[in-house]
Order: structure tokens, then C-alpha cells, then sequence
């Protein structure tokens, strides 16, 4: 599932709507032209548009950062025009305040089986965290990088991984946003491959949750 789901074509996703599940084609990237991908009874229909950037067919929702323009964001599929940043933004969040978000990722050994039809129940929540991440309207601030009290909406995210008892994990230093919230996808991308990695070799069979919650509440204190 991990391997379908960071394939370098980014073609492929995981499919858990039969049994078994399996890697396939995206719904989107089947409409191999502009004028399938954006028709109203083929593409439009499954929430796609355009990527004049790649050339592709992709989700509307994940397109939305990429609209500088009220017609043209009001046009993609799942979008919204925010009036209040200018920005373009999935419409289920775009009248959103400003957000501070920590992820607690429970890496105990139960979360390496099968979840339904997902063979690996941690990469399963893994991508999840990555799917919200690309969707949300993130501020744009890097780790470290003080918040702007000025700004009306954004987002921040974090992420720690519980398990063993006195064991809580974030990012260390010198990878993705070093264990602090950031509104850059790029630094949280890379936390959360960090954390599919530690749970592939540190995972125990405990599941203590109340240091992740503390190291959370310090993520939040010492984030800017």
C-alpha cells in the first residue's frame, strides 16, 4: 500500500472500495485529455480538473492552492474563493479560522495489520494525515517561523507517534518541521514518511497515549 500510494508517476492510489483491495489508476488520471478530465459527464462528474502544470487530470480539491483568481477557483471542482485571505481554498474549509493541529499517530504493533481492506493499518492512517494535509488551506509559514496574528485563516500541523510507555516520537532535528507545527506541506510530508519509518523498526506491542498528549501540549507552547 505504501509503495502504491508514493508511486513517482503520483498515478496510483490505494483501492479499498472492493475486496481485496488493490493499487490502480487513479479515478482522475483515467481522462487522459483536457477535454475528458474537465467534461461535465465524465471528469467534472468525479470531481476533476484540469493540471495545466502537469499537463494531467487530478482532483479539484488538491488543485485549489494553485487558483489565483475568484472565476477560475470558483470553477474547480470542490473549491471556494476565500474573501478574506484572497485565496483559493477546498470549499469544506475555506470560511476555517486560523488552526494549530497536532496528530497523535498511535504506532503500537496492532497498528501493522490489516485495518479492513488495508493490509497495513499505520500506513493506512499515514497517507490519511498526508491526504488531509495536501487538502487543507496551510498557512504557508515554516516550522519555527512565527505565526501571523494578522492572517484570518491557515493551518498548522504537527505529528507525534505513541507506543511505548515514556516513548513518544516527533521529528528530530534536521528533518521536516524538527518536531514543531508548520504550515508548509513539504516539512510535513517528511515527518510523516519519518514516522512510517521509526514504526517499521521500534514498534512495541504497548500504546501509551498520555506523553504523546504531553509532548503535543509542548509542540504547542514552543511552536511560534
Amino acid at each position: 500500500e505504501k509503495e502504491c500510494n508514493t508511486d513517482a508517476s503520483g498515478d496510483c492510489e490505494w483501492k479499498t472500495a472492493h475486496s481485496p483491495a488493490h493499487c490502480g489508476v487513479k479515478v482522475c488520471r483515467t481522462y487522459g485529455t483536457e477535454a475528458d478530465c474537465e467534461a461535465a459527464d465524465k471528469g467534472a462528474a468525479d470531481g476533476c480538473a484540469w493540471d495545466k502544470t502537469k499537463m494531467k487530470c487530478d482532483e479539484g480539491v488538491i488543485l485549489c492552492k494553485g487558483e489565483t483568481a475568484p472565476c477560475s477557483c470558483g470553477q474547480m471542482p470542490g473549491c471556494m474563493w476565500d474573501t478574506r485571505t484572497s485565496k483559493c481554498a477546498a470549499s469544506m474549509f475555506s470560511n476555517c479560522p486560523a488552526v494549530d493541529i497536532v496528530i497523535a499517530i498511535d504506532g503500537s504493533l496492532s497498528m501493522g495489520e490489516r485495518f479492513g481492506r488495508h493490509p497495513h493499518g499505520f500506513f493506512a492512517v499515514s497517507e490519511m494525515v498526508l491526504d488531509l494535509a495536501k487538502t487543507l488551506p496551510l498557512s504557508g509559514e515554516a516550522a519555527g517561523v512565527a505565526s501571523d496574528a494578522s492572517l484570518p485563516s491557515g493551518f498548522r500541523v504537527g505529528t507525534v507517534q505513541f507506543s511505548a510507555q515514556r516513548e513518544a516520537m516527533k521529528a528530530p532535528a534536521g528533518t521536516g518541521t524538527e518536531g514543531r507545527l508548520s504550515g508548509v506541506l513539504a516539512e510535513i510530508d517528511a515527518d510523516v514518511h519519518w514516522h512510517e519509518d521509526l514504526f517499521t523498526s521500534h514498534a512495541t506491542d504497548a500504546s501509551y497515549l498520555t506523553q504523546a498528549m504531553e509532548m503535543a501540549a509542548k509542540m504547542f507552547d514552543s511552536s511560534p
